[in-house]
């Protein structure tokens, strides 16, 4: 619980939605859940310094690119995402086409999810998405999607892709492969969409279970971690586990105004998605699988390489906007292997005392390293006495007993 913001704790499941957060007769019964005002004292959601948002947000905050969220929902009333959703896109029922959409979320899901990719700052910046100048695009599901039949389920992640989204998150899963899914995902990559999708919270329940539409191809399957930066229990794990990004206890809006915090992979999913939008921005010719190349490039590795809990390793949104396309793997696609860098930000003076102050700290970056080479080797000096020849070997050394493992930290 985000103890510390004084916002009420609710963790809600990936998947599915309970039966009872059904809409009935054009309402939700029982009402939808409601969230806490944030105290006067409270300070800013611990995501936006620990994924970095101010320095991001200098190079880019998502703005005129279009997120798909296909969800529960978004209640666009909430004063954090009233400019944030500038047309009620879809809502999918269980039977018949797609219908407009509505400011009604029966289960909070999405608006949570909306609020953690796209919550404007306003006059109250403790709060915001990962891309506060990115447009939402719902596509809602008025029926529990446990109970919704694929092919709907298939209609609104095409109902998103046919209304030019750049992004597209789905903070749901299946364990199953469904044929229309399957096909419905990869209509969106047909049209440049770059889709995110969660890992799903069975890990402990179901482990070794391979989860959809995450596995799919092409597709950025996002795990979830805590804040020191390891992988929660609940959070899937496989080889297709493609990123991981925070997921526990996230402060994000609620339906009918207030704040929550939510854990799971649903919503560390919505920050690689606002991610994605921001790179969409920055680099707006840049096709969608080097998108993602460039998030799973830049992302900081848990376990010192990629592994089944974390994928690449935990999300890096400065990182991702800033590093150089040589260093990507897809660079050797390029023609010319041409090393296009980043530019810097607005207002950043590149002027020649710039210029001489960088080469300064080349200089005593370099002199600091000699100094440490010098001092090393003057230790091994004189533990051999000064006099030439290798270090002697120790008891522990002559025994073959293995010094203490190398640290990384994360």
């Amino acid at each position: 619980m985000i103890t510390r913001a004084g916002v009420v704790a609710l963790v809600l499941a990936l998947t599915p939605v309970s039966p009872a957060m059904a809409q009935q007769g054009g309402e939700c019964r029982p009402p939808a859940p409601r969230g806490q005002p944030l105290p006067t004292a409270a300070g800013p959601a611990p995501v936006i310094a620990r994924l970095g948002f101010d320095r991001a947000h200098e190079l880019a905050t998502g703005a005129g690119v279009l997120a798909g969220v296909v969800d529960s929902g978004v209640d666009w009333s909430h004063p954090k995402l009233g400019g944030a959703v500038p047309a009620p896109g879809t809502q999918i029922g269980d039977q018949g086409p797609p219908g407009p959409g509505r400011a009604l979320d029966c289960a909070g899901h999405g608006t949570a999810v909306a609020g953690l990719l796209a919550a404007r700052p306003g006059d109250d910046p403790r709060v915001a998405g990962i891309a506060p100048g990115a447009s939402i695009y719902p596509v809602r599901f008025a029926t529990p999607i446990e109970n919704l039949p694929r092919g709907q389920l298939a209609a609104g992640i095409r109902d998103a892709a046919d209304h030019r989204v750049r992004v597209l998150n789905l903070s749901f899963a299946l364990a199953v492969d469904d044929p229309a899914v399957r096909d419905a995902i990869a209509y969106a990559q047909a049209r440049d969409v770059v889709v995110v999708a969660a890992a799903g919270n069975e890990a402990q329940s179901q482990p070794g279970q391979t989860w959809y539409p995450a596995a799919y191809p092409g597709v950025l399957a996002v795990a979830a971690v805590n804040a020191q930066g390891l992988p929660l229990a609940q959070s899937n794990s496989g080889p297709w586990v493609g990123i991981a990004a925070p997921g526990e206890n996230l402060t994000t809006t609620a339906p009918g105004g207030g704040y929550l915090a939510v854990t799971g992979t649903s919503f560390a999913t919505p920050l690689v998605t606002g991610a994605a939008a921001l790179i969409r921005q920055r680099y707006p010719e840049l096709p969608a699988p080097q998108v993602i190349d460039r998030l799973k490039s830049a992302a900081v590795r848990v376990s010192g390489r990629p592994d089944e809990r974390s994928g690449a390793g935990v999300l890096d949104p400065y990182a991702a906007l800033t590093v150089p396309d040589a260093a990507l793997p897809s660079s050797s696609l390029r023609p010319g292997g041409l090393v296009r860098m980043a530019p810097m930000p607005a207002g950043t003076d590149d002027s020649r005392a710039t210029r001489i102050a960088l080469a300064w700290s080349g200089i005593l970056a370099s002199l600091a390293m000699l100094a440490a080479i010098g001092a090393l080797a003057v230790r091994r000096a004189a533990k051999r006495g000064w006099a030439a020849g290798p270090l002697p070997r120790t008891a522990r050394e002559e025994r073959g007993t293995p010094g203490p493992p190398d640290t990384e930290l994360v």
